[in-house]
């Protein structure tokens, strides 16, 4: 079942690292890569995925980006994939992650 915003956001405060996700997405899969390369190098320790539809739904997770100042990456309430946080701070889309240093 998806969570809630309220535990969308306690997830990031205690998790640190997330990174929202949608099956099949080309963006999604190159963040995923980009994560494990920022793991490889000890830029951080771990990171959680969260899959739509499965961990979260586009709504809750539009609110919650909006909610960090993402307000660029919503559209007609639905965010777009990947949304990154590192270090419990939103990063953004794939395109920001690829600049995140850590």
């Amino acid at each position: 079942m998806p969570l809630s915003l309220p535990a969308l956001k306690e997830l990031i405060r205690k998790e640190e690292n997330v990174l929202f996700v949608k099956e099949g997405c080309p963006y999604c899969t190159k963040a995923l890569a980009r994560a494990d390369e920022l793991k490889r190098q000890g830029v951080i320790k771990d990171y959680l995925v969260q899959t739509l539809n499965k961990d979260f739904n586009d709504e809750t997770l539009g609110k919650l980006v909006q909610d960090f100042g993402g307000q660029k990456h919503v559209h007609w309430g639905k965010a777009t994939k990947p949304q990154i946080f590192m270090n419990g701070e939103y990063v953004g889309d794939s395109m920001a992650f690829d600049e995140y240093s850590g």
